[in-house]
């Protein structure tokens, strides 16, 4: 009986794992990104601001993003990785009761300017941000 308990477990910890599985960031490898930003986004809708902070936890990365009035609860995002010269942070973005499967890439775009390119919906909604 035991083993059977055992052999479960561990089938539902690998058909589990690859769901809970998220990246973690060392904050040394992103020491650039660091901070407080203000996402500026020209929507359909007109422009938002989003607020993204990124900060180092544990020597990861931990990030967090709002966007009072229309989302004004924080959301966390766990899952940061680099990209290239950039910063690619996933989460499911919660809106009005929906959840959105949401890219956001931080890059450098040179003169000391950043460029924050958001992908909704894998790519079905896309906004250029600064």
């Amino acid at each position: 009986m035991s083993y059977i308990r055992t052999a479960l477990l561990a089938a539902a910890v690998v058909v589990f794992l690859p769901f809970t599985a998220q990246a973690q960031l060392a904050s040394s490898d992103a020491a650039a990104f660091i901070g407080t930003w203000e996402l500026g986004l020209d929507t359909p809708q007109g422009p938002m601001a989003m607020n993204l902070s990124l900060k180092d936890v544990d020597g990861k990365v931990a990030a967090e993003i709002s966007a009072p009035p229309m989302l004004p609860d924080v959301q966390k995002i766990s899952d940061v990785s680099k990209d290239g010269t950039g910063v690619l942070l996933k989460y499911m973005l919660e809106a009005q009761g929906m959840q959105i499967p949401t890219k956001i890439l931080l890059a450098p775009a040179g003169d000391g300017k950043w460029t924050a390119n958001f992908d909704f919906m894998d790519g079905q909604f896309t906004v250029q941000g600064t």
